[in-house]
């Protein structure tokens, strides 16, 4: 991979590929040249609304045929993306989009016009509207010195943070997923992952890289629709939450419901369990399955798991990609020996540029390049990565980072609770879920508590179970303890 920007090697592809299919969406395929034609167009509209001072273009949507085109688009006209999760509330996104102050904001929702005062917003569909299929070949941006994208991920103060990746960030993550995955021209890549996170875009910007087809797939909450979505597209390659992997593993009859094509599967965003592990082996014994960890933070990707290796060590995320250190340390900071828990330190050209215009965040988490995980875990004696734990307080509901934060700022300004303290708890299907722990001042009406969070909530943050307590446990400085709370209450 020679390209040293994303919309250089977009463009690369389209020079590559002009004829090959490139992107299935319902019910619309376009070939590389078409997608190309449609970007470049992109490019001009986002062109002359960008400027110096307002090089950004923010994305607040779904995964589309016209995310794709924009994405691309906003880039070959040098600008840099900013991506806020489509699920996020209203005053959550102003909030964001005044700090970055972009040129222009696309979007899928329709409560968000004129958000950015000066700043024209977008439907997507009208964005596409607008992009003929007669611009030409795309052309990139002769500089790359801007960042590639600003990510907003939730954080434990609640407000996201934004995470300032640079194409060679990105590009780095995509070159190493395309050569552990031995991806080419001939593959279909089943795209279930929201193009917003850096899952979601590390697999669209792979299968670019490599020529293939990307499949943008809608059909992932129900096994049977999905299976049948990804072998109607004869996709080869699919990339997953641990929830799509354990809805699949109760699949009856697994193994009559594999892809006819599909060789691979990755899955990250949370531990795996071992009896789905053992029934997706059972089940697809030739789709090689890919166990990985990473975080916004190191551009999606920090470790996989070589596929012949998942039986033997199903509770492993892996060795870290080529090119890149991990070390494990102690609190004082010092390196452990193997076998020995501590700190995830990492180290290596997928790591951030920092946190956006936020110097005292960036400080807390990098040090001299090392990225400060936030996760606790150890190292084996052949370097495999097993987490433990999660220093941070987010838990990850079916792939989704919920800062816990957040949920108690909502749920304390009941007027009926006194304190609350929110954890994320075991679940056999969805990773985690997250209840609640409720100090009542008067009432507790663990039903009403839930209708209050559902209208401040967006659906995935809603707790799932609210549990009455004498008290919350907490430090000398009012920091919760949330190891001291009691969960012996029955799991889901």
């Amino acid at each position: 991979m020679t390209s040293f920007s994303i919309a250089g090697l977009f463009a690369d592809a389209v020079a590559r590929h002009p004829a090959r299919e490139a992107l299935v969406w319902r019910e619309q395929r376009w070939t590389y040249q078409e997608l190309g034609a449609r970007a470049a167009a992109g490019a001009r509209i986002c062109g002359t609304l960008i400027s110096c001072e307002r090089p950004y273009v923010a994305f607040v949507a779904g995964n589309s045929a016209a995310y794709v085109v924009a994405y691309f688009g906003a880039l070959l006209a040098g600008a840099t993306t900013v991506e806020i999760g489509r699920g996020e509330e209203k005053e959550t996104i102003a909030r964001l989009l005044d700090r970055v102050r972009p040129a222009l904001v696309l979007t899928d929702r329709d409560d968000l016009e004129g958000i950015v005062v000066g700043a024209p917003t977008l439907s997507l569909d009208t964005f596409l509207e607008q992009c003929g299929t007669d611009a030409g070949a795309p052309v990139a941006p002769p500089s790359t010195d801007a960042p590639a994208s600003v990510v907003f991920t939730s954080g434990t103060t609640g407000l996201p943070k934004g995470v300032v990746l640079s194409h060679g960030n990105i590009l780095f993550v995509v070159e190493a997923v395309c050569r552990y995955l031995e991806m080419t021209e001939d593959d279909r890549y089943g795209l279930i992952l929201p193009l917003a996170h850096t899952y979601g875009k590390s697999n669209l910007l792979s299968a670019i890289a490599a020529g293939a087809s990307v499949v943008l797939i809608e059909e992932s909450g129900s096994a049977p629709l999905l299976l049948g979505r990804l072998a109607k597209e004869g996709c080869t390659i699919a990339s997953v939450v641990p929830f799509h992997l354990n809805m699949l593993a109760r699949s009856s009859n697994l193994a009559e419901t594999v892809p006819s094509a599909l060789r691979a599967i990755t899955t990250s965003g949370g531990a795996l369990p071992v009896w789905t592990t053992e029934a997706l082996a059972k089940g697809w014994p030739r789709v090689a399955i890919f166990s990985m960890y990473g975080l916004t933070e190191s551009s999606t990707r920090a470790t996989f798991l070589p596929h012949d290796e998942l039986t033997a060590k199903p509770k492993s995320v892996g060795r870290v990609l080529p090119g890149m250190t991990i070390e494990i340390r102690d609190g004082e900071g010092h390196p452990v020996p193997a076998g020995a828990e501590g700190a995830i330190w990492l180290h290596g050209p997928n790591v951030m540029q920092g946190y956006w215009e936020d110097p005292d965040a960036t400080g807390g988490v990098l040090e001299k390049g090392w990225l400060n995980t936030g996760d606790v875990g150890y190292l084996d004696g052949t370097a495999c990565l097993f987490i433990t734990g999660r220093a941070k307080d987010i838990v990850k509901v079916a792939g989704e980072r919920i800062s816990l934060a957040e949920i108690e700022a909502v749920v304390s300004t009941h007027p009926d609770v006194a304190d609350a303290a929110a954890v994320g708890v075991p679940h056999p299907f969805l990773g985690e879920v997250v209840w609640v722990y409720v100090v009542p001042g008067a009432a507790f009406d663990p039903v009403e508590l839930g209708a209050f969070c559902a209208e401040r909530l967006s659906h995935h943050k809603v707790p799932r179970r609210f549990v009455r307590s004498e008290r919350i446990p907490r430090t000398a400085t009012g920091k919760i303890q949330r190891h001291l709370l009691d969960r012996g209450a029955p799991r889901e």
